[in-house]
Protein backbone atom coordinates (compact mmCIF):
# COMPACT_ATOMS: atom_id res chain seq x y z
CA UNK A 1 0.00 0.00 0.00
CA UNK A 2 2.64 2.57 1.04
CA UNK A 3 4.86 2.24 -2.01
CA UNK A 4 1.91 2.73 -4.35
CA UNK A 5 0.81 5.82 -2.42
CA UNK A 6 4.21 7.50 -2.33
CA UNK A 7 6.29 6.32 -5.29
CA UNK A 8 5.54 9.56 -7.15
CA UNK A 9 7.36 11.46 -4.34
CA UNK A 10 10.73 9.74 -4.86
CA UNK A 11 11.97 12.85 -6.68
CA UNK A 12 11.76 14.75 -3.36
CA UNK A 13 13.92 12.22 -1.45
CA UNK A 14 14.94 8.58 -2.04
CA UNK A 15 12.46 6.06 -0.62
CA UNK A 16 13.53 2.81 1.06
CA UNK A 17 11.36 -0.10 2.16
CA UNK A 18 11.94 -1.21 5.77
CA UNK A 19 15.60 -0.13 6.00
CA UNK A 20 17.98 2.38 4.43
CA UNK A 21 20.57 0.29 2.58
CA UNK A 22 23.26 2.78 1.56
CA UNK A 23 26.87 2.58 2.71
CA UNK A 24 27.74 5.15 5.33
CA UNK A 25 29.65 7.40 2.94
CA UNK A 26 26.76 7.40 0.43
CA UNK A 27 23.84 8.23 2.74
CA UNK A 28 21.62 10.84 1.03
CA UNK A 29 21.11 14.29 2.54
CA UNK A 30 17.42 13.36 2.91
CA UNK A 31 15.60 10.03 2.65
CA UNK A 32 12.39 8.26 3.63
CA UNK A 33 11.90 4.76 5.07
CA UNK A 34 8.50 3.07 4.64
CA UNK A 35 7.56 0.29 7.08
CA UNK A 36 4.30 -1.63 6.74
CA UNK A 37 2.86 -4.47 8.80
CA UNK A 38 -0.35 -6.36 7.93
CA UNK A 39 -2.33 -8.41 10.42
CA UNK A 40 -5.39 -10.65 10.14
CA UNK A 41 -7.68 -9.74 12.99
CA UNK A 42 -10.92 -11.47 13.83
CA UNK A 43 -12.95 -8.33 14.23
CA UNK A 44 -15.74 -9.76 12.09
CA UNK A 45 -15.84 -13.49 11.48
CA UNK A 46 -17.70 -15.54 8.97
CA UNK A 47 -17.08 -19.01 7.59
CA UNK A 48 -13.96 -19.36 9.74
CA UNK A 49 -11.91 -16.63 8.09
CA UNK A 50 -11.11 -13.05 8.91
CA UNK A 51 -13.21 -10.54 7.02
CA UNK A 52 -11.34 -7.46 8.17
CA UNK A 53 -7.60 -6.87 8.14
CA UNK A 54 -5.45 -4.19 9.68
CA UNK A 55 -2.32 -2.63 8.37
CA UNK A 56 -0.12 -0.43 10.50
CA UNK A 57 2.58 1.71 8.99
CA UNK A 58 5.49 3.99 9.80
CA UNK A 59 6.93 6.63 7.54
CA UNK A 60 10.33 7.76 8.79
CA UNK A 61 11.66 10.95 7.25
CA UNK A 62 15.32 11.89 7.72
CA UNK A 63 17.02 15.07 6.52
CA UNK A 64 20.14 17.12 7.30
CA UNK A 65 18.08 20.31 7.74
CA UNK A 66 14.81 20.84 9.56
CA UNK A 67 13.49 22.82 6.58
CA UNK A 68 14.00 19.88 4.22
CA UNK A 69 12.42 17.47 6.73
CA UNK A 70 9.37 19.72 6.99
CA UNK A 71 9.00 20.10 3.23
CA UNK A 72 9.12 16.30 2.79
CA UNK A 73 6.63 15.67 5.60
CA UNK A 74 4.21 18.20 4.10
CA UNK A 75 4.14 16.28 0.81
CA UNK A 76 3.60 12.94 2.58
CA UNK A 77 0.90 14.36 4.85
CA UNK A 78 -0.98 15.72 1.84
CA UNK A 79 -1.07 12.27 0.21
CA UNK A 80 -2.38 10.71 3.45
CA UNK A 81 -5.01 13.42 3.88
CA UNK A 82 -6.14 13.09 0.26
CA UNK A 83 -6.45 9.31 0.77
CA UNK A 84 -8.51 9.72 3.95
CA UNK A 85 -5.92 7.88 6.07
CA UNK A 86 -5.60 8.85 9.71
CA UNK A 87 -2.12 9.29 11.15
CA UNK A 88 -0.06 10.80 13.93
CA UNK A 89 3.14 12.79 13.50
CA UNK A 90 6.08 12.99 15.89
CA UNK A 91 8.97 15.36 15.47
CA UNK A 92 11.01 16.84 14.00
CA UNK A 93 13.70 15.73 16.41
CA UNK A 94 17.43 16.15 16.04
CA UNK A 95 19.83 13.22 16.49
CA UNK A 96 23.30 14.53 17.37
CA UNK A 97 24.78 11.09 16.66
CA UNK A 98 23.80 11.20 12.98
CA UNK A 99 23.32 14.96 12.49
CA UNK A 100 19.89 14.28 10.93
CA UNK A 101 16.47 15.62 11.79
CA UNK A 102 13.79 12.94 11.78
CA UNK A 103 10.01 12.93 11.65
CA UNK A 104 7.84 9.87 12.25
CA UNK A 105 4.38 9.51 10.74
CA UNK A 106 2.52 6.48 12.04
CA UNK A 107 -0.95 5.16 11.37
CA UNK A 108 -3.28 2.24 10.98
CA UNK A 109 -5.52 1.25 8.11
CA UNK A 110 -8.41 -1.21 8.42
CA UNK A 111 -9.83 -2.78 5.29
CA UNK A 112 -12.07 -5.66 4.23
CA UNK A 113 -11.06 -8.85 2.51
Amino acid sequence: MLWNLFKHLKHIAPIYKDVMTEQEDKIPQAYVVLEEFTFDENRVSGDGRSLIRSSSYNIRIHARTVEKARSIVNAYRQVLLNGGLSFEQYGPTYDPGTSYFSILITGRNTYGV
